[in-house]
């Protein structure tokens, strides 16, 4: 692949071809008109930050993707205090994003959106504005933990980890089919708990991590009527749960 002044040839190729998909990595820094972060010096000169960049190239692509959570939502960068005010891809260029979100994003839906968009299709979004078929599913209600007993401490294999802070509950994703590393593992199969990464609000509004989520805890993103199911769900699962320990 091209680097450097290369890289940016082809940046302006594409953008006077026109018709092109740019999808871009990482939240925008926009404090002191984006002069934290350059990406290349231009033709007379001139240092190009990140945001004038992400302006530039959004205001004629046919599609703008977020890849990751930082693009798509701010992400970890733009958590408190946000020195260098770290903002989505979507707010920083006033363009209507497809986000791909994840803490990193899952590379297949990345090529999943991708092709969709090169056969001609727009993926349906939900109201977060990501493809519905990637991120419609509740990771608690796919977890295999999801029946087993409620896990009381770390270090228990196979048990659910909901209230030892598992956001998976709260969070949307096709992570435990989809699985990582080509389908090697996902968090909660390695015995740590799920941190909501494809949300909005990831990381401030799900911390502290390690706080078991309660009914009844406010939403945090997402489809509202998805979320009012997946609450009641919630109640179903913990009376469920509750009668076993009884039992």
């Amino acid at each position: 692949g091209a680097a450097g002044d290369q890289a940016v040839a082809q940046i302006e190729s594409a953008v006077n071809d026109g018709g092109y998909v740019l999808a871009v990595d990482g939240g925008v820094p926009t404090e002191f008109g984006g002069r934290t972060c350059y990406l290349w010096t231009d033709r007379n000169n001139n240092e190009v930050t990140a945001l004038e960049a992400v302006q530039t190239l959004a205001r004629d692509a046919a599609h703008v993707l977020s890849i990751g959570t930082c693009a798509s939502f701010g992400g970890i960068p733009a958590g408190g205090p946000n020195p260098t005010r770290i903002e989505s891809l979507a707010a920083a260029t006033g363009r209507a994003t497809i986000n791909i979100p994840g803490c990193p994003t899952h590379p297949d839906w990345v090529v999943w959106t991708v092709a969709q968009l090169l056969s001609g299709n727009v993926p349906r979004l939900d109201s977060s504005r990501r493809p519905s078929d990637l991120f419609s599913g509740n990771i608690h209600h796919r977890c295999p933990r999801r029946e087993r007993r409620t896990a009381q401490a770390f270090g228990v294999e196979g048990d659910c980890l909901e209230r030892l802070g598992c956001k998976g509950p709260r969070t949307r994703g096709d992570c435990p089919s989809r699985k990582w590393n080509s389908g090697t593992n996902w968090c909660i199969g390695a015995n740590a708990i799920c941190l909501g990464c494809t949300e909005s609000g990831f990381p401030d509004s799900f911390s502290p991590f390690y706080r078991g989520i309660q009914i009844g805890d406010p939403v945090r993103s997402g489809d509202d009527d998805d979320h009012r199911r997946d609450e009641d769900d919630d109640e179903d699962d913990e009376r469920r749960r509750n009668r076993r320990e009884r039992d």
